[in-house]
């Protein structure tokens, strides 16, 4: 019999468009509460939760190219 293979990438692409949507939707949070008042907690809040979604995202990026690597370096292994 033979198994499925999973992919691999599945789990990274996932990861990715999640952390670039909340990165998006925290930029979008942020400036739309730029003009609010500088002491405004809503405002601090999109302003870090941006940083950290980007940390994220970056994240997410760095796992995807050391798979690649990973993946070129030993290759798939092959059932005997």
């Amino acid at each position: 019999m033979t198994e499925r293979v999973r992919p691999r990438a599945f789990p990274i692409l996932v990861a990715s468009v999640a952390t670039f949507l909340l990165t998006v939707g925290s930029f979008y949070g942020c400036s739309r509460t730029f003009n609010m008042e500088k002491s405004s907690r809503l405002n601090t809040f999109f302003f870090w939760s941006f940083f950290v979604c980007a940390a994220g995202f970056a994240g997410t990026v760095i796992w995807a190219v050391v798979a690649y690597m990973l993946e070129l370096s030993f290759g798939a292994k092959e059932d005997e």
